[in-house]
């Protein structure tokens, strides 16, 4: 599960090469995945999901070599993606939507 935040980048790029203080939930968080890898070492893809307004699941998938930055670093999601309706459609009078470019929100995984 990922739960979604916006970020102050400050000036500096998401994937900039800023060094970061360990934090304990991002200690916990990588923790988790290698316990997770060790139990099934054959996962080649790890679908990151977040539900919407309805219940809906929704998301993006990321390949092995990107487990380590997403687990560490979080990632980013359409602001839309959990602003939808059954349908997919967008609820009216929301922002984040085609209107204003539906821009990024950060997320992290919550062990």
């Amino acid at each position: 599960m990922a739960t979604m935040r916006r970020r102050k980048t400050e000036g500096k790029s998401r994937r900039g090469s800023t060094a970061r203080r360990a934090s304990p939930k991002r200690n916990t968080r990588l923790a988790e995945l290698e316990a997770f890898l060790r139990r099934y070492p054959d996962t080649d893809v790890l679908e990151l999901l977040v539900a919407d307004l309805a219940g809906v699941l929704r998301g993006k998938r990321v390949r092995r070599d990107e487990f380590e930055h997403v687990f560490r670093d979080g990632f980013c999601l359409p602001g839309g993606a959990v602003l939808l309706d059954t349908l997919g459609e967008v609820v009216s009078g929301i922002r984040y939507t085609a209107e204003d470019g539906d821009p990024d929100i950060f997320t992290e995984i919550v062990p």
